[in-house]
């Protein structure tokens, strides 16, 4: 897609009967879990042509890349790590506020070194140490949509649920289900919270 312009550059479609999630590139490799289905897709990243697919256990939510492994999330309060060659899972990461743990974990990001993970529902993103599961601290979102597109998003179901990073500017792009824009930001404008924050 043309960041400026909306407009779709490259597309590829999937069956009928499956609901993709989850993307993540790792090398010249694009990466789509499917919410229900246990079976994902590999497509050659320039060109979005297929060029394998694999299976796993339960559903897919979102999925992300450190440049040599890929972490997958479910919904739940864990996240996997797997290892692109076999999609085999390594280890698994045990996501916790000081203590507590934190479930609903939709959407992910690689971001200098931390996940980020959207929370399913809610306008938070955690930011996620992979070593530890320990979150690190908030994002809040709740302010990037005017009053009268937030109130549209939440009537017909949306929810925050879109993060990229875009490695060149380092500039984090927001977006989330139902929502009318995609937002772009500096990491160090986005509005942080510490790791206790007040729910």
């Amino acid at each position: 897609m043309n960041r400026q312009t909306g407009n779709v550059i490259r597309r590829t479609q999937l069956a009928a009967s499956l609901f993709g999630e989850g993307i993540a590139v790792y090398g010249n490799r694009l990466y789509q879990l499917t919410w229900l289905g246990g079976h994902g897709f590999i497509y050659d990243a320039s060109s979005l042509s297929p060029v394998d697919s694999f299976t796993y256990q339960g559903e897919g939510w979102g999925l992300a890349s450190d440049g040599s492994r890929l972490y997958l999330s479910d919904g739940s309060s864990r996240i996997r790590v797997l290892n692109p060659s076999g999609m085999t899972v390594e280890r698994t990461i045990e996501v916790k506020e000081s203590g507590k743990t934190v479930w609903m974990l939709n959407e992910l990001e690689w971001i200098r070194g931390e996940l980020w993970a959207n929370i399913y529902q809610t306008d938070w993103i955690a930011r996620i140490d992979p070593s530890t599961g320990a979150v690190l601290g908030w994002i809040d979102t709740s302010a990037l949509l005017k009053p009268d597109e937030r109130a549209d998003v939440v009537a017909r179901g949306g929810t925050a649920n879109g993060i990229a990073f875009d490695t060149r500017t380092g500039r984090v792009l927001l977006t989330g289900k139902r929502w009318p824009r995609l937002f772009e930001a500096e990491l160090s404008k986005l509005r942080p919270y510490p790791a206790s924050r007040s729910k």
